[in-house]
């Protein structure tokens, strides 16, 4: 069974691998590149968010939108991220932390609309602060339940390819 949190665990292809380099391929293998494209796009597209609204929104929006999600980064990796993970364990941990990046998606696609820009700053203030804030706190605990994810499919890898745990690492 996969450890992403969608069910996408293509096997190899009977004598391929899923993987130029890689003699034995797998579902964990289809998992592990599966989960790594897709946290490395919404991390990059939360990204590309907060630049486009440092060149969109009123001066200092962007910046404060910016701070917002480090101190929700900060505090959810300090404080949240491993008692959640404990009780929620890795896969539902990065479940709920890439539906944070939905909610920043959702607040600051609302937070572009001509209207609200030029007629209720306030609100726009409320949203892109907020988004930011529950995105910062998710990827907290993406960070973190990604190192337990990939520490286990690391295991998982070095089994099928029987090789030793630090060679699967390099």
């Amino acid at each position: 069974h996969g450890l992403g949190c969608a069910t996408m665990n293509p096997p190899a292809p009977e004598g391929q691998s899923l993987l130029p380099g890689v003699d034995k391929g797998g579902p964990t293998l289809g998992s592990f590149v599966f989960m790594s494209m897709s946290l490395s796009a919404a991390h990059s597209a939360a990204v590309l968010g907060i630049v486009y609204a440092s060149s969109i929104f009123e001066d200092g929006l962007g910046d404060f939108s910016n701070g917002m999600a480090t101190l929700g980064y900060v505090a959810s990796t300090l404080l949240v991220a491993v008692p959640v993970v404990q009780v929620l364990r890795p896969r539902l941990t990065l479940c709920i932390g890439t539906l944070c990046y939905m909610v920043f998606f959702s607040c600051f696609s609302l937070a572009t609309t001509k209207s609200l820009r030029h007629h209720y700053t306030g609100l726009l203030w409320f949203l892109v602060a907020s988004g930011s804030l529950i995105m910062g706190i998710g990827s907290g605990l993406v960070w973190v339940a990604q190192g337990l994810y990939y520490r286990a499919s690391a295991k998982v890898f070095a089994g099928v390819q029987g090789i030793s745990l630090v060679d699967a690492n390099d």
